[in-house]
């Protein structure tokens, strides 16, 4: 359904940096983000980093497509709990989300042996970036932290090895993805690039001959009452 391993890319995003596999040499290319575009997991200058990141790309033959993104553990916040019932779990849940210093949180629970990975992440950074790299051409099928990769994760940075890895479990990683939403994500990127949508003819002139249809039925309706 999705194509081939290889036809994934993966796109690594630390607090200071992109990394990006270009599947075709195999080899990695990195861009550093100034703390004048991006500062503690936030967007300064959104405009700056759009005009960085797609400047850095149109001379890099990484290759658009289908992509994972992967969150480095320094752009997330997470803890591990081990409720003993569902009003724990709801509380330590709550306490936890409260303290990430975020107006709009990127959150996702994912069930361990013994407890639970509570992850969270500013949405607000991970939205602008979904829409950016959409301009560029890609489609990010899912955004995962790299808590979830295992040892892979622990890395400092993408290799050629944590990149296979992660291409090579993409169906099992898609359901792991944080609920950033179609909207709120890639889809909000394409409607920038495609423009607003045009009215169908069709639909209207339908609903305008419903309307008549009606306003006759009633007309019709009042004058046999006076017959």
């Amino acid at each position: 359904m999705f194509g081939a391993q290889s036809s994934w890319k993966v796109v690594y995003v630390d607090r200071n940096r992109l990394q990006f596999d270009a599947t075709d040499t195999g080899s990695i290319v990195s861009i550093d983000v100034p703390p004048t575009l991006v500062r503690d997991i936030s967007v300064i200058d959104r405009a700056g980093l759009e005009k960085l990141i797609l400047t850095f790309l149109s001379g890099k033959k990484t290759g658009a497509g289908r992509a994972a993104v992967v969150l480095a553990e320094s752009m997330c916040f997470f803890t591990v709990i081990h409720p003993a019932d569902d009003m724990q779990k709801e509380a330590a849940m709550q306490q936890f989300f409260d303290t990430v210093p975020f107006v709009s949180v990127l959150k996702k629970v994912y069930p361990q042996e013994n407890g639970l990975l509570l992850t969270a992440s500013n949405r607000e950074f991970v939205e602008t970036l979904l829409s950016i790299l959409a301009r560029a051409g890609f489609d990010v099928a899912c955004v995962l932290p790299a808590s979830v990769l295992g040892q892979m994760g622990s890395r400092r940075w993408l290799d050629g090895q944590m990149s296979a890895y992660v291409r090579k479990n993409m169906p099992y990683l898609r359901g792991l993805t944080m609920d950033v939403g179609e909207q709120a994500g890639l889809a909000t990127g394409r409607a920038e690039m495609e423009g607003p949508k045009q009215t169908r003819p069709w639909l209207v002139m339908t609903f305008v001959g419903l309307v008549i249809l009606l306003i006759i039925l009633v007309f019709m309706r009042s004058l046999f009452k006076f017959i």
